[in-house]
């Protein structure tokens, strides 16, 4: 959290909980939200556990925020004010991986949602309309069914996409198109070597 929020760019205070700045955000480990408030000591500011703020050295906290991760934040002061947000970003205009025979873990090089056939992945990947050993193929992990999805390369004249493996052979049946989360990682199994060329599609966005 400190290394995104530093929490020298918010107010704080020593003792009482509602005169400092207020972060809530979800704690995937326990399952609940986590409240926070930034204490001051001297001359240091820290993230401090809304319920443990009055109690001397304990609650501090700097929690991992993992990727796609969002939080609310609530002003102590009505004064207006200006907080900078850092993180690592991608300023190339597009982003190239080596795939290599074999197994391998990839994921979105990006932070964002998006759907498995709105990566480029596929362009160069090797496909097949009927033989499901001889196509690349994807595990990914489905939230919904908590289950593993595995999925070939169908293609069917110049059209690629991505079909469930027990259902590959049957014409017509089984094509699917499953959501990609931020930071969520996917398995990929490549017939022959390429390249994946990614586009940025934030970086005109970005200043």
């Amino acid at each position: 959290l400190d290394s995104l929020l530093d929490p020298r760019a918010f107010s704080g205070h020593g003792a009482i909980v509602m005169r400092a700045d207020q972060l809530i955000l979800w704690d995937a480990g326990t399952q609940s939200f986590l409240n926070l408030a930034l204490h001051v000591d001297g001359t240091n500011k820290a993230w401090k556990l809304f319920d443990r703020f009055e109690e001397e050295g304990y609650g501090y906290t700097n929690p991992v925020l993992p990727s796609g991760s969002a939080l609310w934040f609530r002003s102590s002061t009505t004064d207006v004010g200006k907080v900078s947000v850092s993180g690592e970003v991608v300023m190339d205009a597009a982003v190239t991986n080596a795939i290599r025979p074999g197994l391998q873990l990839l994921s979105n090089p990006f932070s964002d949602e998006v759907r498995l056939g709105d990566l480029s992945i596929h362009v160069n990947a090797t496909a097949h309309r009927f033989n499901v050993n001889v196509a690349d193929q994807i595990v990914l992990w489905d939230a919904g069914t908590q289950s593993f999805l595995t999925l070939v390369l169908n293609v069917s004249g110049t059209n690629k996409a991505w079909k469930l493996f027990d259902g590959f052979e049957v014409e017509g049946v089984g094509y699917t198109n499953p959501v990609i989360r931020p930071g969520q990682g996917f398995w990929f199994r490549a017939r022959n070597a390429f390249d994946w060329v990614e586009t940025n599609k934030y970086v005109d966005g970005l200043e």
